[in-house]
């Protein structure tokens, strides 16, 4: 078993372990991947796998939010290679050393840090309305609880 699965395994341990110690019981919902799979010694946390071909319906973040963040980065990632294309472009051959296919190809290298940056920008522009909507569009939660919600907001506001 990879170090991935154990860490999950023992989380949902602790999890049923603290329902238990709570007197509480939960469903947890999981997709259909093949590497979810049910531990058989829970006792106070139930897993149920959803139906094959109902994430888009089923998961908000899958409804939606994932593209709009993916589609956030890709714009920063090409602003990004186009910002270093002018930069190598403007010094090229100022040394004479560097052909401009390896120059070329070491576009493509983005530093773990800026690419960090493009997540964590991305997920601050990712709107509340963009998740409220896939939340809406998976049709899980009642209307009635949307129409309340935005009632608040506008008493907050």
């Amino acid at each position: 078993m990879d170090e991935h699965k154990a860490n999950v395994r023992v989380g949902v341990s602790r999890r049923d372990a603290r329902m238990r110690s709570d007197n509480r019981k939960i469903l947890l919902l999981l997709d259909n991947v093949s590497s979810h799979h049910a531990h058989e010694t829970l006792t106070h946390v139930e897993i149920r796998k959803l139906p094959t071909n109902t994430t888009a319906h089923l998961q908000p973040l899958d409804a939606g939010v994932i593209r709009n963040f993916k589609s956030i980065i890709s714009k920063k990632k090409a602003l990004y290679y186009a910002d270093r294309l002018d930069e190598i472009l403007s010094r090229f051959g100022e040394d004479g050393q560097e052909t401009l296919e390896r120059v070329l190809e070491a576009i493509g290298n983005v530093d773990v840090f800026v690419a960090m940056r493009w997540a964590q920008a991305a997920w601050a522009s990712v709107t509340c309305t963009t998740i409220t909507y896939c939340w809406r569009h998976t049709e899980i939660l009642d209307e009635e609880l949307y129409e309340l919600i935005e009632g608040v907001a506008k008493l907050c506001v």
